[in-house]
């Protein structure tokens, strides 16, 4: 063989290797997004926890992210501790609407079912916001006894 035939064989292998790693990462870090449809600023939070476990203290949480309307932010669930697989986790999304002084204002918190990637748009208006799932799967509102304070007046502690 010639030294650009072995050459060419080299990437190949390395393409196909480089490849099957990637495939293995984001079957353990699935992704989460959420998209702002709506006419609100919004403030997002991701928290991962396990399924069985009612205590709202083993759930963990990513960064507080902005996200203004039109545009979208991704997480992935491994910035959190807790993701183990779909079966035994759950993914859920905290939402808020930022107002003028920049306060968090209405909240709502979502469970986004699987399969991954975990993704939903957020529409309507800032005192009447609704999720809708993005490709398979479901997203469904999560009940207000099960919110957990996240350090904002206004979420699970002042309902």
């Amino acid at each position: 063989m010639t030294t650009h035939a072995n050459r060419c064989w080299i990437q190949v292998i390395a393409a196909a290797v480089l490849g099957a790693l990637l495939a293995g990462c984001s079957a353990s870090r699935p992704s989460v997004s959420i998209s702002n449809e709506s006419d609100a600023m919004l403030g997002a939070r991701i928290w991962v926890g396990q399924r069985g476990t009612n205590e709202t203290g083993s759930r963990r949480s990513a960064r507080v992210v902005e996200i203004k309307p039109g545009s979208t932010k991704q997480f992935w669930v491994s910035e959190t501790a807790g993701f183990v697989s779909a079966a035994e986790s759950y993914v859920q999304a905290e939402v808020w609407t930022i107002d003028a002084s920049f306060e968090p204002s209405v909240f709502y918190w979502y469970e986004i079912l699987p399969p991954a990637p975990y993704s939903i748009t957020i529409t309507g208006t800032r005192d009447s916001l609704e999720a809708s799932r993005n490709g398979d799967g479901r997203v469904i509102p999560v009940p207000r006894e099960m919110w957990i304070q996240s350090g904002y007046s206004g979420s699970a502690a002042n309902p």
